[in-house]
């Protein structure tokens, strides 16, 4: 991937589309779903790894990494039959 700020939009934009299966749990197949949670994976991995310039981009990432880790953990609930609270 490009530099920093594309990995944050396209990180962003993987978690967005799961959050909005999470939310409507309409309109995805599992396998929409498992693609989604794969994509998001790597490119959360890619953002751990790569180097932030400056301290904005670095609170940007965790942010980020954490609302992606929540999508990925409630979505594999949802394919798996587990229905939140």
């Amino acid at each position: 991937m490009g530099n920093v700020s594309e990995l944050l939009l396209a990180t962003d934009a993987a978690t967005r589309y799961l959050h909005h299966f999470v939310e409507s749990n309409r309109g995805y197949t599992s396998q929409d779903v498992q693609a989604g949670i794969q994509r998001l994976r790597s490119l959360c991995r890619e953002l751990e790894q790569t180097e932030k310039p400056s301290w904005q981009y670095a609170q940007a990432a965790t942010a980020i990494l954490d609302a992606a880790e929540m999508c990925v953990e409630e979505a594999q609930d949802l394919l798996a039959g587990v229905r939140p609270e």
